[in-house]
């Protein structure tokens, strides 16, 4: 036969039906059984010889049935006694047990540690619900939700301080806010990571606060300033759950304030005006009868004094912090209008006159915008908030000097705050039969409600107002909106 292309065939290569390498086969005679034999094949077309073919039967290709046979036992062992299970498997879904599911999805290089990311899930509803998670990961993830490694508390709650002072947060109650978390928050938690939180976690912390002597209501201060780090992070999709929500603060009941008397606002307001700082008994006697806040009254200028109409309008407030301080709106950001009473007004009269006077003698003029309360002949500076909580302190601490220096001596206390003189406006004005609502709208929104509600409580029952310790009736008292 000849080779394909024309050529003659290769010397050697049989040609026909009995020819070429399945023809030699063919050809070798049949052996018993068990007995090897060793076909010799000619050469191919490539010119090289094929190795020998030998079936396991021979002697040469025994151990290797040897090695075979343990482990074709185990194998047929193991699976005579199971059967066989599919598992199922799709992109980023494997079953890894009979009905339950693991989905993940790929992340990325962390930034901050260099790792490579995934995300992963667990479900037991089925495929469908596999196939929705691995949907709502993948959203998640282009999001930017699973990108980086979750930041600690501290971090959450730097943020959220930062967030608070762009939205406009006052800063007085901001300060406050990062004093609590510098000194008592960061150093216990804020090297936690936010994923690695919990309830647990908080809850020990307030029992360790509380066992250090802290009372009830600063812990439970703490838990607020935490849960609203939470929840603002959770609301950026830092963490998936707030576990503030489900920590157990301490509960802290009702603080009764300590209301003076009318006597001892009297004995305040006499000894102030001896003092070497005479403008705190006009201070105290303004704040007594109309329950501006300490910010609200530094702020007034003498703009803001109605004569004809008797009002005084209340339109912005200091706040200071630390060394600085500055002008913002009053509380809950509403400006009111006041009636003012009789010792109010001659109060005021009395104050201006003097500063006219001071600054004249200065060669200046005083101006309309001037502060009614201000360290300066000018009056462009106002006094500042902790200055007048300062001189407070020193005329209750002198009170209670003059008290143990008498003759016989006597026991006291004048454990007063400024801001008590806010409690003691509310409760005179409500002991006088005034409506908790026109009492509440004079002192102004935020907290008014709560100091009107509180007034009634006193730990003594304060006598009706008499002459000009108090403003006029119920006509003249209720807050005017600025006209």
């Amino acid at each position: 036969m000849p080779a394909r292309g024309g050529g003659p065939a290769p010397a050697g290569v049989p040609s026909g039906r009995s020819g070429g390498r399945q023809g030699a086969l063919r050809r070798q005679p049949r052996l018993a059984e068990g007995v090897g034999f060793e076909p010799t094949v000619p050469r191919g077309h490539n010119g090289f010889r094929d190795r020998p073919i030998r079936p396991l039967s021979h002697p040469s290709s025994r151990h290797v049935s040897k090695l075979l046979e343990p482990i074709q036992s185990t194998s047929n062992s193991m699976l005579d006694g199971m059967a066989f299970q599919r598992v199922r498997r799709e992109k980023g879904i494997r079953e890894i047990r009979p009905g339950v599911y693991e989905v993940q999805v790929h992340v990325g290089r962390d930034p901050i540690t260099g790792r490579v990311r995934q995300v992963s899930r667990t479900t037991s509803q089925g495929i469908a619900d596999a196939r929705r998670l691995r949907a709502r990961l993948l959203v998640e993830v282009a999001q930017g939700r699973h990108g980086r490694t979750p930041p600690s508390l501290g971090a959450a709650l730097a943020a959220w301080l930062d967030h608070l002072d762009r939205s406009g947060r006052s800063p007085t109650t901001l300060a406050e806010y990062r004093r609590k978390v510098d000194r008592v928050i960061g150093p216990a938690l804020g090297d936690r990571r936010l994923d690695a939180l919990s309830a647990g976690d908080l809850d020990t912390f307030y029992a360790r606060q509380l066992q250090a002597g802290n009372a009830a209501r600063s812990v439970l201060h703490y838990h607020r300033i935490i849960g609203a780090a939470l929840h603002q992070a959770e609301r950026w999709g830092w963490i998936d759950r707030n576990v503030a929500r489900q920590a157990t603060p301490p509960t802290s009941g009702p603080v009764t304030p300590a209301i003076p008397s009318p006597e001892r606002v009297r004995a305040l307001i006499a000894i102030s005006s001896a003092s070497r700082a005479p403008q705190m008994a006009a201070v105290i006697t303004v704040a007594a009868s109309t329950g501006l806040r300490r910010g609200e009254l530094c702020a007034l200028r003498w703009c803001d004094v109605d004569w004809d109409g008797r009002l005084l309008a209340v339109r912005r407030s200091i706040w200071q912090a630390g060394g600085r301080w500055g002008v913002k709106g009053p509380g809950a950001h509403r400006e009111r209008r006041l009636a003012m009473g009789d010792q109010t007004i001659r109060v005021l009269s009395e104050r201006r006159a003097r500063v006219v006077a001071a600054a004249r003698a200065a060669g200046g003029v005083l101006s309309d915008d001037a502060y009614v309360f201000s360290p300066a002949v000018d009056g462009m500076r106002p006094m500042l908030p902790d200055t007048v909580t300062s001189g407070f302190a020193r005329l209750c601490r002198r009170m209670e000097a003059l008290a143990s220096e008498a003759d016989p001596p006597r026991d006291e206390p004048w454990p007063y705050r400024f801001h008590d003189l806010r409690h003691f406006s509310a409760a005179q004005l409500l002991g006088a039969g005034h409506a908790a609502r026109t009492v509440a709208d004079r002192l102004g929104p935020a907290d008014g409600g709560a100091v009107a509600m509180r007034g009634p409580d006193a730990p003594e029952r304060l006598d009706p107002p008499r002459g000009d310790d108090l403003p006029p009736p119920p006509s003249r008292v209720a807050a005017h909106s600025p006209g």
